[in-house]
């Protein structure tokens, strides 16, 4: 099989080989603690193994068209996703893993945004981020700190939500999912990231182009303060070998006693068995301040960014500024992403991506809370 395949039909997750029970049923898992019902206020958009749809409160449908938001106060003017299931052999289509989430009115507070996308991996990753979905917003907006300090609340959301994977239920031995989600609070972003999804933002040079702006950082094994925590936690970091020795693709995470799991990734939610090794679910967080040149935002799993630079994935959602259409750049960017895979391998990646446009300029941005 050549080198570049077997990379990218496994990059992401726990190589193949261990047992793992599906416990999945048509209507979705339910985990401890995910059925209080939402604001009615609240406008939920989500989407992942199974369609989604729009809803006041929780639904499950179809990804989304432009959602274009009308609120004095918001920076957000128009938003879009979409995701698309990649195939693990020419024109054989798999399960689509991605999940995301789009909330508007967050905890209903009207100025409050949530944008989340997860990439799950391993035999169960579609079960891990489809409960990521639905329960990470949740844990955030329970935490006693959600109305006073939003990092905090992020911080310890992702924390209960690793914990309850660990929880009976799905089998994570070598399965979980990545997971970065943007929080917008008036012109404040909040920007939390676990894995190797990512977020960008696209900021005008005030010259007619633009600049990307990272808002997260993928999380690979060989970075070295990554690295140092793996082996610290008797783990080893190692790219697979060829048959004289040569390195196969990217770094992964393993145990010292036996060639497993395999883990492409840093930090993860999810994946037991590299979890003993180092790997970790805590996010990097980052708080900036939005100001008039920044135009859009970008979330999107790592079948968007495999082939595709920041730089390039922001010339082409500048295109769609003008006509204020985030659902056209969506389409373009899988579009383009698709066909590189198809140069470069015989397999392609599943693909989520969020286009978010802002207006920082609109008058008042609302930091109000309440």
């Amino acid at each position: 099989m050549p080198s570049n395949a077997f990379r990218n039909k496994n990059k992401h997750g726990a190589l193949p080989g261990a047992s793992h029970a599906l416990i999945q049923t048509n209507s979705g898992l339910q985990q401890p603690g995910t059925t209080q019902k939402l604001g009615r206020q609240q406008r939920l958009t989500v989407g992942g193994p199974v369609p989604s749809n729009d809803a006041l409160e929780w639904g499950i449908g179809r990804p989304t068209q432009n959602k274009f938001v009308d609120r004095e106060g918001s920076v957000v003017t128009v938003y879009a996703a979409k995701s698309k299931a990649g195939c693990s052999a020419p024109d054989v289509e798999k399960i689509n893993q991605d999940a995301f989430c789009l909330i508007e009115r967050y905890g209903d507070l009207p100025n409050l945004f949530w944008f989340s996308v997860m990439d799950g991996h391993g035999m169960n990753g579609h079960l891990v981020s489809d409960v990521v979905r639905q329960i990470l917003y949740k844990n955030v907006q329970e935490c006693p700190a959600f109305n006073r300090d939003l990092k905090q609340a992020l911080q310890k959301g992702f924390f209960r939500t690793n914990c309850e994977l660990f929880q009976p239920g799905i089998d994570i031995t070598m399965s979980g999912t990545t997971c970065v989600a943007c929080v917008l609070h008036g012109t404040t972003l909040y920007s939390a990231n676990v894995g190797d999804s990512r977020a960008i933002m696209g900021r005008s040079n005030g010259k007619g182009g633009w600049t990307s702006l990272s808002l997260s950082h993928d999380h690979k094994p060989d970075r070295p303060d990554e690295e140092k925590r793996i082996l610290a936690a008797e783990g080893r970091v190692a790219a697979l070998k060829g048959p004289n020795g040569e390195p196969l693709g990217p770094a992964r995470v393993w145990r010292k006693d036996c060639d497993a799991p395999g883990l492409a990734m840093s930090r993860s939610l999810g994946d037991s068995l590299a979890a003993s090794v180092g790997v970790i679910g805590e996010p990097e967080i980052l708080v900036a301040s939005l100001t008039p040149q920044d135009d859009f935002i970008v979330i999107a799993s790592d079948g968007l960014w495999e082939f595709m630079t920041n730089e390039e994935v922001a010339q082409i959602v500048s295109r769609f500024l003008e006509s204020k259409d985030p659902m056209g750049a969506c389409d373009a960017l899988i579009e383009e992403s698709n066909r590189r895979w198809r140069l470069e391998d015989d397999v392609i990646d599943d693909t989520t991506v969020v286009v978010i446009f802002l207006d920082v300029g609109r008058k008042d941005a609302g930091e109000k809370r309440r």
